[in-house]
């Protein structure tokens, strides 16, 4: 690391897991010459050593692009945030890897589940799904005992019922398809269109020895990790609001009370969602990176929908909380939230030529960027080459489609989202 840096670790519940963390961040705030500091957070990962790689590499590109001196003399210190999140169950959707879970592999499922013995169980029903429907019951009644147990309402991408008790065919049909985040529904090998959640009861499922219509070999088992994926997302949307809520906006209020420093968060995946949640939370930020963020593209909306309800974290946007921009890259490539978003629409009976696009109602924020959200600042623009100069705006939201720099989930901690993050840190305060 280039920068000084220390980290703070958080329990599931948003507690800090040592009051020794939080008093190491409080003086490392106070170190002379420390005017910024820059607060960091990871996403869909179980492992604190692949979180520090990702702050490792992010920040040492940082650096190298702009020094450990920023305009004016400031000086940059930072803080990583390590919270109990779990692994996407496919390896090129997360920096640095993932669950052996590819062709020709392993399919250790059980990787990205916490609980052992569902772990356990979920690993010995994959091999079964292809050829029983007990099998495939079994699979998502486990997956069912790992969702959430409720929406508070206050969201805007609750789970759809279908995941929580439609038809055993129907959900895997939803799930089903090697590219839902395309805008159709593909079409599968053995002679039958894949079906969608439009069909009844699952009309035309079960055929054979428990197989379906429309599946081809191994299919099942593809939905199965789509289907574990998609669970996988809304437990960590309840693990990340509270971690945001409580552990990092109560972090931040310790650094600003220790000294009138300049923060700007920084988060990737659901991390974008903790340091929203933060945002949302604390009275004065200066600048918020979301970097392929994992939640609703509606999340900072006044109105979203004809209930006239705001987005989850319309309150960063509130006048005089941000003193600097909301900065979101975003891209079509991101399997991760767009393959979680595109089954969520399925799920709720919205998939359409729209699937999982910027007119999904279950369109997600790293897919798509922020929509129907005033603050966004002219029609989006992508992510600039080092040295060509941002006008970003205190107060506003830019889109940054991340193409050609950001090709998958994880790849972010790459020059060109480093020099944004500068540009953002730099923006004169509004």
């Amino acid at each position: 690391m280039k920068f000084d840096y220390t980290d703070v670790q958080f329990r599931t519940d948003g507690s800090a897991h040592d009051r020794a963390q939080l008093d190491a961040a409080t003086a490392l705030v106070r170190r002379p010459g420390v005017t910024d500091v820059l607060v960091l957070a990871h996403g869909w990962n179980n492992d604190m050593d692949r979180a520090r790689r990702l702050y490792v590499d992010l920040t040492d590109r940082l650096h190298d692009v702009g020094g450990t001196v920023l305009a004016d003399n400031r000086r940059l210190a930072v803080v990583g945030v390590l919270w109990p999140s779990i692994r996407w169950a496919d390896d090129d959707d997360i920096a640095g890897g993932g669950a052996s879970v590819g062709a020709g592999r392993p399919e250790r499922v059980g990787e990205s589940v916490e609980d052992a013995a569902t772990a356990t169980r979920l690993e010995e029903l994959m091999p079964a799904l292809d050829g029983s429907a007990a099998a495939r019951d079994e699979f998502l009644a486990l997956l069912r005992g790992m969702l959430p147990t409720h929406d508070d309402g206050a969201d805007d991408d609750p789970v759809p019922e279908t995941l929580r008790s439609g038809h055993t065919d129907t959900v895997f049909a939803a799930a089903s398809g090697p590219d839902l985040e395309l805008s159709r529904v593909p079409e599968q090998t053995g002679g039958a269109a894949a079906f969608g959640p439009g069909v009844p009861g699952g009309a035309g499922v079960g055929a054979g020895a428990g197989g379906a219509a429309g599946f081809s070999f191994g299919g099942f088992r593809r939905a199965a990790r789509n289907l574990l994926n998609l669970t996988t997302y809304y437990t960590m949307r309840d693990r990340s609001g509270d971690v945001g809520r409580t552990g990092v906006a109560g972090l931040l209020g310790e650094l600003a009370a220790a000294k009138p420093v300049t923060l700007h968060l920084v988060g990737h995946s659901f991390g974008a969602r903790v340091m929203s949640a933060a945002a949302a939370r604390h009275h004065r930020v200066h600048s918020l990176t979301l970097l392929q963020a994992a939640f609703s593209h509606y999340g900072f909306s006044a109105k979203y929908d004809s209930s006239g309800a705001p987005g989850a974290f319309r309150a960063v946007l509130d006048p005089g909380r941000m003193t600097g921009p909301v900065i979101v890259t975003h891209t079509e490539k991101d399997r991760a939230v767009g393959i979680a978003y595109a089954i969520a629409s399925r799920l709720a009976g919205q998939a359409g030529s729209n699937l999982g696009d910027a007119n999904d109602r279950f369109g997600g924020l790293g897919r798509n960027g922020a929509q129907k959200t005033d603050e966004v600042v002219g029609p989006g623009t992508g992510l600039h080459q080092v040295g060509e100069a941002y006008t970003f705006t205190a107060g506003g939201v830019h889109n940054l489609k991340g193409d050609p720099f950001i090709t998958s989930h994880g790849t972010v901690a790459v020059d060109e989202v480093a020099y944004a993050i500068l540009q953002a840190i730099e923006t004169p305060a509004g």
